[in-house]
């Protein structure tokens, strides 16, 4: 708040506003702030501050501006003449606050009142004196789109005010000393109401919901196949959102939903009560070994119905849709992978040996009761991870049983 010197009368009148809010929905909140004028001679010719509404909060509904002014002075006056003299007039105190918005929509709130009324003949050489001590209030109901907007911010409304006292003579005053002081000071206190929005989003790829890795409708999309994402943003709350307050966006840095206008009823650019609205992005399906073309994406392990499936789990395409209005989010996963193709080699060594043909030269010569060590490498290439309960390896030759090894493995206990 500052305090800036003004040519009105001497005094101090005690000004407070209360912005408040009704709202008639079923979720509404509210948020309080003020600011305060010590006490000062008037005028005053100030520039009052109150927080803006956040609107990450919510969406601000209307703001009440109720303006309370107390005045604390003395009305004194004086015939110095040796003879009557007349005396009328009023005493009377004005104020005017200036309203963030366009002017054109009436943005000043502001009072004049009478406070003391004079009609009397004052004897020669007669004095009097008048204390005063009114309390004013003037009220406003802010609902205007135009002048909520300007009282929504991260920032803070200057409220410029003026606040003075005056004399008004009527009648002939002749030669009558008067003196008029005004003391008081100045309040404000403000109360945004608003609503929070509920909202709910449902992700969908290529028309599937796939909300988790391995349920069994995950799509299956070999490399390159067309990828259509649609995003559904309804409205469960009681408070309307504008389309700039409704930010979508998707965890793939490269997939960008876009608005699809013809699914705003009536083109109101208002996501109401009930409605939906529709959103979309365009891709074409990853080939998901492929570590260079997933770089940035974000791969984990389904594609296994549950682990029901005939395959094990493999690389599957995950992201995570996010829609942001004021005061609420909602998020939704969504996934597909590529067809499963399962692909399996296996190497046996003996005694460290491949030998694979049986008249191989390397092929090891063991004597009777020396012994033998058979070594089995498996090694998946295909695009489907495996458990080391789904993989078997057996061997023809009678009374050896491969073993596995937890060396040969990274320590997850998958084959991918």
């Amino acid at each position: 708040m500052k305090i800036q010197p003004s040519r009105f009368v001497q005094g101090l009148l005690c000004l407070s506003f209360l912005f408040t809010a009704a709202v008639g929905v079923a979720h509404a909140e509210l948020i309080r702030d003020e600011d305060t004028i010590p006490t000062t001679f008037l005028p005053i010719d100030a520039a009052m501050e109150v927080a803006q509404f956040d609107p990450a909060q919510g969406i601000l509904t209307s703001v009440e501006v109720t303006a309370t002014v107390n005045l604390t002075g003395t009305f004194a006056y004086e015939n110095p003449l040796d003879r009557p003299t007349s005396l009328e007039g009023s005493v009377g105190g004005e104020f005017e606050l200036q309203l963030p918005g366009a002017a054109t929509l009436g943005s000043t709130l502001g009072s004049t009142v009478d406070i003391i009324a004079v009609n009397e003949t004052l004897p020669a050489l007669g004095s009097g004196e008048q204390a005063f001590a009114p309390r004013l209030v003037d009220y406003t109901a802010i609902t205007s789109p135009a002048l909520l907007g300007a009282f929504a911010g991260t920032g803070v409304v200057s409220l410029p005010t003026r606040v003075y006292a005056r004399w008004q003579a009527a009648g002939v005053n002749s030669n009558v000393d008067i003196s008029l002081r005004t003391t008081g000071d100045a309040h404000v206190d403000v109360v945004y109401n608003y609503a929070i929005p509920r909202i709910e989003l449902q992700k969908l790829t290529n028309d599937v919901d796939a909300d988790r890795a391995d349920q069994a409708d995950v799509p299956q999309l070999a490399p390159g196949a067309p990828v259509v994402w649609t995003y559904l943003v309804k409205n469960t709350g009681t408070v309307a959102v504008p389309l700039a307050q409704v930010t979508l966006v998707d965890s793939d840095a490269a997939v960008t939903p876009v608005f699809v206008p013809a699914s705003d009823t009536g083109g109101d650019a208002l996501l109401s009560p009930g409605e939906t609205w529709r959103y979309t992005a365009a891709g074409t399906a990853l080939d998901l070994l492929d570590t260079v073309a997933t770089q940035g994406s974000d791969i984990v392990a389904g594609c296994s119905a549950d682990g029901a499936g005939l395959y094990g789990t493999r690389n599957t395409y995950a992201n995570l849709a996010t829609v942001t209005v004021p005061g609420a989010e909602a998020e939704d996963p969504s996934h597909y992978c590529n067809p499963p193709a399962p692909a399996i080699d296996i190497e046996t060594s003996t005694n460290g040996i491949d030998a694979d043909d049986a008249d191989d030269p390397a092929a090891p010569i063991l004597a009777p009761e020396s012994p033998a060590n058979w070594v089995y490498v498996v090694r998946n290439d295909g695009n489907v991870h495996f458990t080391v309960d789904q993989v078997v390896v057996t061997d023809t030759y009678p009374g050896v049983t491969p073993v596995f090894d937890p060396a040969g493995d990274d320590g997850d206990g998958i084959l991918s």
